[in-house]
């Protein structure tokens, strides 16, 4: 039973490779973690681990809007 759910996760991991994540995704989770960090008795160890969860999705918003914006004008 693990290896079909493990095969599955890959499945899943791989076409969200192929098509990158939306940026609507990408803000849910930004507001998510944000929201998280705003919590103020949240262990350190959490908070530590959210914050360098923003920073990575904020990286990933603004490469995603770049794109976006390039293709965009690749278009015209």
């Amino acid at each position: 039973m693990v290896g079909r759910e493990a095969r599955f996760a890959l499945k899943m991991s791989n076409a969200y490779a192929e098509r990158g994540v939306a940026p609507g995704n990408i803000k849910k989770q930004l507001r998510d973690v944000s929201r998280m960090l705003a919590r103020p008795t949240l262990p350190a160890n959490v908070r530590q681990v959210q914050e360098r969860k923003l920073a990575h999705l904020q990286m990933l918003l603004q490469e995603r809007q770049n794109i976006d914006k390039t293709a965009k004008m690749v278009k015209r």
